[in-house]
This record gives structure tokens, C-alpha cells and sequence, in this order.
């Protein structure tokens, strides 16, 4: 399963807390139509700000939302708990578009925090199946849940090579995975500034969409790199795989490449900063891969 936290356009999510669904004046926004919306995970952005993920229970996709934060118990929360004007823990996302797909640990999460929306529905044509309260109308949980496929962007990159091996996170927190051969470039997964990559070489893969949102528009996607990771990858001689996904749950990659992470430390130069919990830097995919790369395969 995805680890915490869940990491999406340099803000690293955490669990949202089962109180502050059953705050009283934790409510659900009704003012549009369409599918419903359930909170999962929120982060905290400048100690002022929370970004709050909601997932949509059929298909994966998820919209952030911002509030504005209070210092409360040790900790922060929406201030509208606190002031009493109310928080949406559910909406209707009305026109927006969703930002991203949903984590296997969200997925785990969102039965903790919506247990009482989950149901079991018995189909005549083959067995029980698990299904969703969407708003108060049961539909069929989504086959292509990343919980059952295993698509996170790291098991699509491991199974699709045969020359990588999954690291665990018990086993090391900062890569992915380690060669188990040597590996050469492939048009398909080109390498940057290296001509082969020896055996036993330590991976960390990393994933960002084609584009986010910005405000009222939209940059391209972004690699979020740990700085204490990315120095104990490049002490080990290790390379960074990255990858460019389309945002559906099976994320398909569009396209990817391989880069030492020396490389990278060089790329990153001032790019540093704290995010209020450890210094981070973010890499624009455009930076070490061409837009037609990436538009060409997502037609």
C-alpha cells in the first residue's frame, strides 16, 4: 500500500482526522448537483492554509479544496470548526476539475472515516459485491481501483522492468527500488547523462501529472524531492526515474527517464526551501523532458 503522506504539487497530506467529521458543525455542501465528494486527507500550507482532498468514490478522482487553518489541541484545524461557521467534510464539485487520482492508503482511510457510506449488495450474477453510497444511491466500487490493481505509478514502473526490484519502505525509506541487473536506455526510457546503470543501483521513482491547477489556470506537473532522501541517493550513487503520468487510476505513463541523482543535485541548485516540516525542492518535467514527448502520447 501507498505510504503516508500522500504527496501532490509539493504538499505532503496526512489523514483527516475522524472528529472533525463528527464536529456539529461539520456539514454537507448541497448547493450544486452532481457526485458527491467525501474529505479523506488534508495539508498544511503556510500554518494558515489547509488543502483539503476530496475523493470521489466511483472513479478515483480528487479535488483540493483550501480553508483557512487554527492553531488548535496541539495542532491545526479548519478554523470554521472553531468559529462555528461550519465545514464542508462532503461537496458537490460543481464544474471544477479533479487534480489528481486517489492513494491506496485514502482508499484505506475512506473506509475508516465513511464506514457508515459503505455497503454490501448481493448480485444475482456473480456473489456480493462491495458497493458505494454515493449521495444515498448505491453504485458498483470502481474495478479499476488502484487497491486492486496496483497501479500506483511505482508498481507500474517495477512490473513493467524486469531489471528492477521493489524496495520496502522497512528497508529503506529513501528509494524505491534497486537494480537487479544492468540497465541501458531503451527509446521507450532514455537515460540523461549516464550510459548505463550497474547492478544493485539504488532507484527512487517519481511521478507528476502532464499539468496542475494554479489559481484560475494551470503549469505543468511537478517532481517533490525530500532533500534528506535525495542527499542519501546521491551519497549511494543512486538515479531518479521519472516519470510523466496521465491521471487516470491505472496511470499509464506517458513518459519517463532515467537520471542520476548527481545529475539532479545539479538541477536543484537554490531551488531548496522549508515547507515547515523539512527542506524540499520541486522539478518541473519540462526541465529534462520535451512537451511533444509527453503531448504526442497523451492523444
Amino acid at each position: 500500500m501507498t505510504p503516508w503522506p500522500v504527496e501532490h504539487d509539493g504538499d505532503e497530506y496526512q489523514p483527516v482526522p475522524p472528529s472533525w467529521l463528527d464536529h456539529p458543525d461539520a456539514y454537507h455542501r448541497q448547493h450544486r448537483t452532481g457526485p458527491r465528494l467525501l474529505a479523506v486527507s488534508v495539508a498544511l500550507r503556510n500554518h494558515r492554509t489547509l488543502r483539503v482532498r476530496y475523493v470521489h468514490p466511483r472513479s478515483d478522482e480528487v479535488l483540493v479544496c483550501q480553508t483557512a487553518a487554527v492553531e488548535h489541541n496541539n495542532g491545526h484545524c479548519p478554523e470554521a470548526l472553531v468559529n462555528g461557521t461550519g465545514w464542508p467534510h462532503s461537496l458537490h464539485p460543481g464544474p471544477s476539475e479533479p487534480t489528481d487520482v486517489r492513494r491506496e492508503c485514502e482508499t484505506e482511510h475512506l473506509q475508516d472515516l465513511w464506514g457508515d457510506r459503505l455497503d454490501q449488495a448481493a448480485s444475482h450474477e456473480d456473489g456480493s459485491k462491495e458497493v458505494i453510497a454515493d449521495g444515498g444511491t448505491r453504485v458498483p466500487q470502481n474495478p479499476m481501483h488502484p487497491k486492486r490493481t496496483g497501479s500506483s505509478v511505482e508498481s507500474v514502473v517495477i512490473d513493467g522492468e524486469e531489471g528492477l526490484a521493489t524496495v520496502g519502505d522497512r528497508e529503506a525509506a529513501w528509494h524505491d527500488a534497486v537494480t537487479t541487473t544492468a540497465l541501458t536506455p531503451t527509446e521507450e526510457r532514455p537515460f540523461g547523462s549516464i550510459c548505463v546503470v550497474e547492478t544493485d543501483t539504488p532507484v527512487e521513482i517519481k511521478g507528476c501529472l502532464p499539468e496542475v491547477q494554479n489559481g484560475d489556470g494551470t503549469v505543468s506537473g511537478r517532481w517533490y524531492i525530500k532533500r534528506e532522501a535525495h542527499e542519501q541517493l546521491t551519497e549511494n550513487t543512486g538515479v531518479y526515474w521519472f516519470t510523466v503520468y496521465a491521471p487516470r487510476p491505472e496511470t499509464p505513463i506517458l513518459a519517463q527517464i532515467v537520471v542520476p541523482a548527481a545529475v539532479v543535485n545539479d538541477l536543484l541548485a537554490g531551488s531548496w526551501y522549508d515547507n515547515g516540516r523539512r527542506e524540499v525542492a520541486k522539478l518541473t518535467w519540462t526541465t529534462i523532458l520535451r512537451e511533444s514527448e509527453v503531448s504526442n502520447r497523451a492523444e
